[in-house]
């Protein structure tokens, strides 16, 4: 049976809403739920691989979310390296996304991997509207139920454009608008952090740089992927 792999985004309560998901929380719970609804109604299996970034807590949510679909697991476990996105997404035959800030966008670009991404937000507000020759878009349920329903019946492949996916050169500029967003957030975190954060510490220090090594040896939630 094809399997599918939900590269699930991080919420605005753990991270300032403008640097990753650009939806509000309650539309991100929106969209959790549909596609869990919707890959359970055409009984296929989905592992969801929550975000990093408040591990334990999407961890959580995204267990009871899934506690009434036998098909649906949750994965956590960021800090094993062996359980990292990237290194998963080979073993899949369909990849979700949920938004566009995120650092499995370029990798999907690179791979033949139909990917969906599900986004309630206007492209034409970021300039890469070209991400629909790459990958399959889908703004309303409707849409993302037709897309599972093709990959049920094994007729969702790469989009029109296929030659787009396999030379890299012809589809930079739609990649390169992406990283312009990127460079934007990382400039809005740094203000974030010194508005609401003016403390003059270093974003990384000695006890920082202790706990992740810590973490990295006796990861979170490893009993539990």
């Amino acid at each position: 049976m094809d399997k599918i792999l939900y590269c699930a985004a991080p919420f605005s309560t753990y991270n300032a809403k403008f640097l990753y998901t650009q939806e509000p929380d309650e539309i991100m719970f929106e969209k959790n739920k549909e596609i869990i609804e919707v890959v359970s109604k055409y009984n296929l299996r989905m592992d969801i691989k929550v975000h990093p970034s408040g591990e334990k807590n999407n961890f959580a949510h995204f267990s009871y979310l899934a506690k009434n679909y036998p098909n649906i697991k949750v994965i956590g476990g960021y800090w094993k390296w062996f359980l990292r996105a990237e290194r998963l997404i080979p073993k899949y035959d369909l990849v979700i996304i949920d938004i566009i800030r995120t650092a499995i966008l370029p990798v999907m670009a690179r791979s033949t991997i139909p990917t969906i991404i599900y986004t309630k937000k206007d492209l034409r507000e970021f300039n890469i509207g070209g991400l629909k020759h790459i990958f399959h878009m889908a703004t309303t349920k409707k849409r993302l139920d037709e897309l599972i329903k093709k990959f049920s019946f094994g007729e969702l492949y790469v989009p029109e454009n296929e030659k787009l996916l396999k030379v890299w050169f012809k589809k930079r500029e739609t990649i390169e608008n992406w990283y312009k967003i990127g460079r934007k957030d990382m400039f809005l975190r740094r203000r974030f952090r010194h508005e609401w954060k003016n403390d003059n510490i270093p974003h990384l220090n000695f006890e920082k740089i202790w706990k992740r090594l810590k973490r990295i040896k006796n990861p979170p939630l490893a009993g539990k992927t």
